[in-house]
């Protein structure tokens, strides 16, 4: 069985989103959606994360996985830095091991090898 990753904040989650949720759905048997609780940046209005968590669980209803987790450094401009994957990775073990990541960053190569995926 193939288990993948998508992670985000989804504020506003939006058809790019989308299409890298499918896209993963297509390629695994087993889905997990990360959503990060983090602030909204710029002129986006407040996004809690219980109103993410239902447009998410009302696209994806066979979804069984799409789980809320805090974001340690949603205060941080910089938390995108490589050298955060390794926290961010190990906040994520209590999901198990995945075999891919599903992302549209180029940047979160470190984060998915931290992972072993």
């Amino acid at each position: 069985m193939r288990r993948g990753l998508v992670f985000g904040k989804f504020m506003p989650l939006h058809r790019g989103h989308q299409l890298l949720i499918e896209r993963a759905l297509a390629e695994v048997d087993d889905l997990t959606i990360v959503v990060y609780d983090s602030e909204p940046t710029g002129d986006y209005p407040p996004m809690p994360i219980e109103l993410r968590l239902r447009w998410l669980r009302e696209l994806y209803p066979d979804v069984e996985a799409i789980v809320p987790v805090d974001d340690l450094e949603k205060d941080n401009p910089d938390k995108d830095d490589p050298r955060f994957a390794r926290m961010y990775a190990d906040g994520l073990r209590f999901l198990g091991q995945f075999d891919r990541i599903f992302t549209s960053e180029p940047g979160y190569e470190q984060f998915a090898h931290e992972l072993g995926a």
